[in-house]
């Protein structure tokens, strides 16, 4: 499939609280989904690692 379109990048997350981390490439991820309902978007989005 070479039709230009480039993976999003790799993004990596890791909680604090749990020391749990989790790679994504997309926006609809089960476990990030929960943390963010858990701690809120904007704290999750300061795990960012990469």
């Amino acid at each position: 499939n070479t039709d230009g379109r480039r993976k999003r990048p790799m993004k990596t997350y890791r909680n604090p609280h749990t020391g749990e981390t989790v790679q994504t490439r997309g926006g609809n991820h089960k476990v990030l989904n929960a943390w963010r309902k858990q701690y809120g978007s904007d704290e999750v989005a300061g795990w960012q690692q990469d």
